[in-house]
């Protein structure tokens, strides 16, 4: 039913946009995947990724957590993804204690 993206991280002394940006590759096979950047400084590519939502880092040097579903932000669940993560906090992100994490949403019939 769904696919829930949950990111962790820690950012230094905050300026700029005060966000971490979630987006993400998919992949029908898990070989060929939707057309974006997954590493560097460049945004010339960036509006081919799919969005996921932003995680609000408005507090220096303290751990910020959210949620993101994957249906709601895309309207369909990929068979494959890769979550893309925008460091847009103007600061760099502490070394260790980020994460991102995953868990899938099932149904049962009634």
């Amino acid at each position: 039913l769904d696919l829930l993206i949950e990111v962790s991280v820690t950012p230094g002394t905050v300026s700029g946009n005060k966000q971490v940006v979630v987006f993400a590759k998919v992949s029908l096979d898990g070989t060929n995947w939707s057309s974006g950047p997954e590493s560097g400084t460049t945004t010339t590519d960036e509006p081919d990724l799919y969005f996921l939502g932003t995680v609000p880092c408005n507090t220096n040097s303290t751990q910020q957590v959210k949620t993101l579903s994957v249906m709601s932000a895309l309207g369909f669940i990929p068979a494959y993804i890769k979550p893309i993560i925008k460091n847009d906090t103007g600061a760099a992100v502490a070394s260790s204690g980020n994460s991102v994490y995953y868990a899938t949403v099932i149904g049962n019939a009634a």
